[in-house]
């Protein structure tokens, strides 16, 4: 981002690190809330007789209270012995994709197609704006998304990549999750709004300062 006062450029902060400009208090104004499209709604089907279904039901029940009585004890007890897991670990393996996928969807016709999956099956979906012009953005790609530890987890969620100079679609897309700067990185969970992960952090000097990726990965999970 550019401060509009000094014109010094710099990584989205609340203040311009050279001349000390607010920016919220130039640009007071709340942010556009993320807006996700709905899933299609499925027609409900015709209703039918259910007395087939009831006499199904009660001949599968009769036969499976026979096969009960017939089965071994040693059998039961083995199913009552096996142990339950854990609620937590469970729900965090079932926000992310059993099969890791490298490639990233691209652009506003990506982010739907990923939107979808991420609707359908609860998935995690990580959406990174960024610009062929901004010099963080290359930090960031070379210094934490193409490392092993950040790739080892973001492929296994759904990768969305967008440039909001690429065309309108882009530019409303990064509008609706408030993108002011780049790169602007956000975590969208199955639980809640997307959650944005800043992958610079300025030091006690006010020196911009990039996340290691273990420490990138770190903050992406706690979103989760």
């Amino acid at each position: 981002m550019t401060c509009p006062k000094c014109g010094h450029a710099q990584p989205e902060s609340d203040e311009c690190a050279r001349c000390g400009l607010v920016f919220r208090k130039l640009h007071a104004r709340p942010l556009a809330a993320a807006v996700v499209p709905e899933p299609p709604i499925e027609p409900a089907p015709r209703s039918r007789s259910l007395a087939p279904l009831l006499i199904a039901a009660m001949f599968g029940a009769a036969i499976f209270g026979y096969a009960r009585q017939r089965e071994p004890k040693a059998t039961s007890l083995s199913a009552r012995a096996r142990p339950a897991r854990s609620t937590s670990v469970a729900a965090q393996e079932g926000s992310l994709l059993e099969t890791p996928r490298s490639a990233w969807y691209e652009g506003a016709s990506g982010y739907a197609e990923a939107e979808r999956e991420h609707r359908l099956r609860g998935t995690s979906m990580v959406v990174y704006f960024y610009t062929d012009w901004c010099g963080y953005c290359k930090r960031m790609d070379s210094g934490i998304l193409s490392t092993t530890e950040a790739s080892v987890f973001l492929d296994r969620t759904l990768k969305v990549k967008v440039n909001p100079e690429q065309g309108s679609a882009e530019q409303a897309l990064a509008s609706s999750y408030g993108v002011r700067g780049y790169p602007s990185f956000f975590v969208v969970s199955a639980k809640g709004p997307p959650s944005r992960v800043h992958p610079f952090q300025r030091d006690a000097s006010g020196q911009w300062i990039e996340m290691t990726p273990g420490e990138f990965v770190a903050e992406c999970r706690q979103r989760l």
